[in-house]
């Protein structure tokens, strides 16, 4: 009789050791899915702030191509069109909270310079939480033939933030 009873204390011992393992892992893995969550949720807004910087790099370009309306120029009188019914639906949108994407043009002195002009434009983006990200493009200018100006993209890279992030 004394065997019997060893050998259920034994089983109950063992019972509560493979319960508080199974406890510990699925611990350890909702941990793990926590850091997996908050992973992505720092990819998104890295993939934010990249998005509006190369949005600024598109912007810039257009001022180099010389395609913005002058101070002294008057815009067409605005007009609707009517695309159809509206769903009605909405959606909370708070990128108010963001930072504006900006850009730099600086000019580089080149010995050609009477055709072309060479600049290097640098774009800063914004995303969720301290996202931010920076794109630098350098771009050949040729002046115009038959009034079309011709933008060359030489190269671009990720760049820098001053703080050297």
């Amino acid at each position: 009789m004394k065997s019997t009873s060893r050998q259920r204390g034994a089983t109950l011992i063992i019972t509560l050791t493979l319960v508080i393992v199974i406890l510990l892992l699925g611990a350890s893995s909702a941990r793990l899915r926590m850091l997996e969550e908050h992973a992505a949720r720092n990819h998104q807004g890295l993939d934010q702030a990249r998005l509006a910087a190369q949005a600024a790099l598109d912007d810039a370009l257009v001022d180099l191509g010389g395609a913005r309306w002058e101070n002294d120029q008057r815009l067409p009188e605005p007009r609707t069109a009517n695309l159809g019914d509206s769903s009605g639906m909405t959606a909370a949108f708070d990128a108010d909270r963001l930072p504006m994407p900006g850009y730099t043009i600086e000019w580089i002195r080149t010995r050609e310079w009477r055709r072309r002009a060479l600049y290097r434009v640098t774009a800063r983006g914004f995303g969720a939480g301290q996202a931010r990200a920076t794109l630098q493009m350098l771009v050949r200018r040729l002046e115009p033939e038959r009034g079309v100006v011709t933008l060359e993209v030489l190269g671009w890279r990720r760049g820098r933030w001053p703080d050297g992030r």
